[in-house]
């Protein structure tokens, strides 16, 4: 009997002949060891949207991956599953604390490590439009990041891409878009839908914005529905379809203001700080978020919920030193 999987373990190259539903509607040979095998596919995101995968098997788009279900080893969960796409993907995570799985890029919640994934008739994952989302919580190493940047990503086209649509403002006027498509509007961009990392929401929308225009400052704009709105969007439940980001009524990010003493530009602790001034503890923990001016030399430490401008806070100082702005 033949087989389509090479000495190496390795699925067979795409065939543009087979229909995502021809290429699983085989037996799974997780018993029988038949020889076409069944298939998981899957994306995997950063928090500033979606990296190409080192599974190719279309090279047409290199963001969906796929591993043969009987690769997945019983108990057919969560985890198990996400150790093997971490594996594929050569990403470290064994306590899996980097890492998030969602049955589907639109899932606004991760899965459990516990939840039970079908792998014989599986309900997501199934086809190349139905992929699991692999996540990442912070930004990849240096060494990853090397790696995925290495990934010819020029054969790329999507046919029927799904866009949001936004327009550009620094605190004291518009911007110019780098993703402008009409000339007459210098300041409204567009990026795919599929790019934007789950969970779909403000933040992941606006990582995605900054990363394609180039401009770290729009991680952490202001988002509002529109232009005539007067409040900002506190969630932003994003989903395709909807009247959010359309090419008619774009969504507005405005850049932060930055000036001495106005406390909103985010920073991460890099190491342990001791401080006497912060209780309980006294000290900043790695990783711990604070807010700046990024004027002084000092930082401000806000009150548990880490809420820009709240006036309820407590002031703790930190060298500039031990933080990384996270907004440049």
């Amino acid at each position: 009997m033949t087989t389509d999987i090479d000495a190496q373990g390795n699925p067979p190259p795409y065939d543009s002949t087979k229909s995502p539903s021809d290429l699983n509607n085989h037996k799974t040979g997780l018993a029988t060891g038949a020889a076409e095998p069944r298939y998981l596919y899957y994306r995997v995101f950063a928090p500033d949207g979606a990296i190409p995968v080192k599974t190719v098997f279309d090279p047409a788009n290199p963001y969906v991956g796929r591993i043969t279900a009987r690769s997945v080893p019983p108990p057919h969960n969560v985890k198990s599953l996400q150790r093997c796409l971490l594996n594929a993907e050569r990403f470290s995570d064994p306590d899996h604390l980097r890492t998030d799985l969602y049955q589907a890029a639109g899932s606004n919640y991760p899965a459990g490590s516990g939840e039970s994934v079908a792998i014989v008739n599986p309900t997501y994952g199934a086809t190349p439009e139905t992929p699991f989302a692999l996540v990442h919580k912070e930004r990849l190493m240096q060494a990853e990041t090397e790696e995925v940047q290495a990934i010819d990503v020029s054969s790329r086209c999507e046919n029927h891409p799904n866009y949001v649509y936004y327009r550009l403002y620094t605190p004291i006027g518009e911007d110019t878009s780098k993703e402008s498509f009409e000339p007459t509007e210098p300041s409204v961009g567009r990026i795919e839908w599929s790019f934007v990392s789950p969970p779909r929401s403000s933040s992941s929308l606006t990582h995605r914005i900054a990363e394609v225009e180039g401009n770290p400052r729009y991680r952490f704009a202001e988002v509002y529905q529109d232009i005539s709105a007067q409040q900002e969007l506190q969630r932003l439940a994003f989903k395709p379809g909807n009247d959010l980001g359309s090419l008619e009524s774009p969504l507005v990010l405005v850049q932060s203001e930055r000036r001495r003493g106005l406390l909103n530009r985010p920073a991460k602790v890099t190491r342990l700080v001791y401080n006497i001034e912060i209780a309980p503890g006294g000290c900043f923990r790695g990783g711990e978020v604070v807010y700046t001016d990024g004027v002084e030399g000092w930082y401000h430490k806000y009150n548990c919920t880490l809420r820009k401008n709240d006036p309820q806070h407590r002031s703790a100082y930190i060298d500039i030193d031990y933080l990384e702005l996270l907004d440049e």
